[in-house]
């Protein structure tokens, strides 16, 4: 199957080849020219490949990989996808833990605080369900919560913790209707997913008019990308999508929302932000409270951190 159909209009009108050379600071490590894959995307020819590596230094797949750069659209993909349908389960089975990182602390309870401060009511979404901590978060503020995901495992276990139903399959196999949702959160699963304009689509024909895409994940178009380049943590053989504003916008175009809010580092609470560190202390509190505020420092267009929550609205 080729890149999905596109509307010209939802992509940039500057091509973004000047613009990422610079951000990615001369480590383009690319031996790739002359056979430049097009974008699967948008489907933009000449996409410029600047990651080739044999393997990850975390998610361990024992297989080379590698990243282009869309010109046009601005998203990094994975160039020659091999990955299985429940990629996120292949990648936590495959990543090495390194003693000394900081760790995942939930904040489902952040996220569904942010929403309905944003007027969310009603039925809702966990698009990517996982273990089910979000839907048990919004169930207990009140929300009508319903989960999805490709992992039977992970959806057995949502439903038990949170008491919500859980469809196991892909969004376009689920029997629900359109027009139904009040909110839908995307939380670390639009990257895995084959085909984001379709999935945004349909986000965008599911949600009730006033009603919120609300994404998050890590932008490759922050601080730390840049300044890394190749060498971004981030670039997994298991994600098939990283994205920034400009590509984030384009995809909101696509399914006719609009992007209506950014919130650099998320709305991750600062108390479990200092939980995440591996030996807590009056120190590294410290140190971690001015990284916590940096995070969310936006300095010419730049924000200094990797994570960032995209709310796209529907008129």
């Amino acid at each position: 199957m080729g890149p999905p159909a596109h509307s010209d209009k939802c992509v940039p009108s500057v091509p973004l080849g000047s613009c990422y050379a610079r951000a990615m600071g001369g480590g383009v490590m690319s031996t790739v020219s002359a056979a430049a894959p097009a974008c699967t995307l948008c489907g933009a020819p000449g996409s410029r490949v600047f990651l080739e590596a044999r393997d990850h230094v975390h998610v361990k797949l024992g297989r080379p990989y590698a990243f282009a750069a869309c010109v046009r659209c601005g998203v990094h993909f994975l160039v020659g996808d091999g990955n299985p349908e429940d990629v996120y389960t292949a990648e936590k089975a495959s990543t090495v833990v390194v003693a000394g990182e900081r760790r995942y602390v939930h904040w489902d309870d952040a996220v569904v605080r942010a929403l309905v401060a944003r007027g969310v009511r009603g039925r809702v979404l966990d698009f990517g369900s996982g273990l089910g901590h979000w839907l048990a978060a919004a169930r207990a503020a009140g929300l009508e919560a319903e989960g999805l995901d490709v992992s039977r495992s992970l959806a057995e276990e949502a439903r038990a913790r949170s008491g919500c139903p859980v469809f196991v399959g892909p969004l376009e196999a689920a029997p629900f209707s359109e027009r139904s949702f009040a909110a839908i959160n995307v939380h670390f699963a639009l990257e895995y997913v084959p085909d984001p304009i379709a999935t945004v689509r349909r986000f965008g024909a599911l949600l009730a008019p006033g009603g919120l895409v609300r994404i998050f994940g890590y932008a490759t178009d922050s601080l730390a990308a840049r300044l890394k380049g190749p060498r971004w943590w981030n670039y997994t053989p298991t994600r098939r999508f990283l994205f920034g504003d400009r590509t984030v916008a384009t995809l909101a175009c696509e399914a006719g929302l609009e992007l209506v809010e950014v919130l650099h580092g998320g709305e991750q609470p600062l108390a479990r932000y200092l939980e995440e560190h591996p030996a807590p202390s009056l120190a590294a509190n410290v140190k971690d409270a001015l990284r916590f505020t940096l995070e969310r420092v936006r300095v010419g267009g730049v924000s200094f951190g990797s994570a960032r929550a995209w709310y796209l609205r529907r008129a």
